[in-house]
């Protein structure tokens, strides 16, 4: 499938918002019909959590974790060749 085929097929795909379990479930769970639901990620708590800093200080602490593991297998490391 193409792009522009693929824009045409969304455009037809209907949007809804507030949309409970088991009207999502009757109206296209059930006869596996494809919909948008709108407003579902902002119920998300990522959502609200993920940001540039979050993701900034995540991967700071992850870099620094592994410089400590890495440091931590060298001492191992020597300690076997002392």
């Amino acid at each position: 499938m193409d792009i522009h085929s693929w824009s045409h097929f969304h455009e037809n795909i209907p949007r809804k918002s507030n949309l409970s379990k088991s009207d999502f479930t009757e109206q296209f769970g059930v006869t596996n019909k494809p919909v948008i639901i709108t407003d579902i990620v902002p119920q998300w708590k990522a959502f609200n959590k993920w940001s540039q800093k979050y993701f900034a200080d995540v991967s700071r602490q992850l870099y620094s974790r592994r410089i400590i593991f890495f440091i931590m297998n060298l001492v191992i490391i020597n300690k076997k060749y002392e």
